[in-house]
């Protein structure tokens, strides 16, 4: 079962905000790396489910897509409220009488996603330890079987059924004609209308549109590019693999970026890592 509205969740991240303002973006002036690249035309918020099998866990949250002409960003709704409320801030004349203001949470992802749609690339970016990598990845293309005869309503759009293999998985997704964007969730997309609803076979990880905004608060930004010479970039398979490693093997993971591992206080014993949550998008 999924737990907790949407509204919720945005007033909970609010009253966070004034609280935990500590977090390595902040600190190093998040709003001055990034840069805009065009308005968001479109924004549509998931409820994101899923599931670790190994642990018995389960992991709900919301992500956000946000389209523009050039590009589009999909990232969870910390990073969303972290770099939409930057901006405003930093727009305090534009945005003086909204009564923005900064908020800083701790991070559930440190997984971003843009689809650069001139080039048809899309661009992982991820922080293992305290370093900055990003990846590209070209060949991201699926190859759907559409379902006419059956529909589904979502947001009030009525849908159509496709399903492909993609990556290791295979998925069930549900698009809306009416929106004429051919994106969709993570590097889901292809397909005459917006994917509004997108179920793995083994029902592992759900994503459902809870909320879809036309014109958006904020524009879509990337970092910029003196920020950006500061990444590493690395091969998508070395990205994925680090990202395994780290909530898999942990102890592998402290021999790479031992500089992340814990002590006791006062008598500064190493705590024994554990293994976290994983649910990798593609195996």
């Amino acid at each position: 079962m999924i737990i907790g509205s949407f509204a919720m969740r945005k007033l909970i991240l609010l009253i966070l905000g004034s609280v935990l303002t500590a977090n390595m973006f902040a600190q190093q002036g998040n709003a001055s790396k990034m840069q805009v690249l065009n308005p968001s035309e479109l924004e549509v918020f998931y409820d994101y489910l899923a599931l670790d099998t190994v642990l018995g866990q389960s992991l709900n949250t919301t992500m956000a897509l946000q389209i523009g002409s050039q590009v589009e960003r999909f990232i969870d709704d910390f990073v969303y409220h972290r770099d939409s409320l930057d901006w405003a801030t930093n727009h305090q004349e534009k945005n003086k009488e909204k009564g923005w203001q900064t908020i800083s949470l701790g991070q559930k992802f440190f997984t971003e996603y843009w689809h650069h749609k001139e080039s048809d690339v899309f661009e992982t970016n991820y922080i293992p330890g305290i370093s900055h990598v990003y990846s590209y990845d070209s060949i991201a293309q699926q190859e759907w079987n559409i379902d006419y005869a059956d529909t589904l309503t979502i947001c009030g759009y009525a849908c159509c059924k496709a399903t492909c293999k993609f990556r290791g998985r295979e998925w069930t997704v549900w698009y809306a004609p009416e929106i004429p964007y051919s994106s969709g969730p993570w590097k889901l997309h292809g397909l005459p209308g917006l994917i509004l609803q997108a179920e793995e076979a083994d029902h592992v990880i759900f994503l459902k549109a809870i909320e879809i905004r036309r014109g958006g608060d904020y524009p879509v930004e990337i970092y910029s590019k003196e920020f950006r010479n500061k990444f590493k970039k690395v091969e998508e398979g070395w990205l994925l693999n680090i990202q395994r490693i780290e909530r898999t093997e942990p102890e592998e993971y402290l021999k790479l970026y031992p500089m992340m591992r814990t002590y006791t206080w006062p008598d500064r014993q190493p705590i024994k890592p554990k293994r976290t949550f994983y649910c990798p998008f593609e195996k």
